[in-house]
């Protein structure tokens, strides 16, 4: 039997049923949706690293309108 001496949170792994979930990184990010030129890598996973990269690879003469554009371009601008 354990022994609680203070108030919080107390963690007791039991050895059988199932396995707790373990903690994975949180650096990736995934985005899906419609690109401004969709014919250009269609259902091809991708790295994106910049914003340029994105606008050479799914739109056409640079031009970046739809919402998968905009998450993007967001995300890039703010650090990701």
């Amino acid at each position: 039997m354990s022994v609680y001496s203070a108030p919080g949170v107390y963690i007791k792994e039991e050895s059988w049923g199932a396995r707790p979930i373990e903690s994975v990184g949180t650096s990736v990010a995934g985005f899906a949706g419609v690109a401004p030129d969709p014919s250009k890598n269609l259902g091809v996973p991708t790295v994106i690293t910049n914003w340029s990269q994105f606008l050479e690879r799914f739109s056409k003469e640079g031009a970046a309108s739809t919402l998968l554009a905009r998450a993007v371009h967001g995300f890039l601008s703010n650090g990701g």
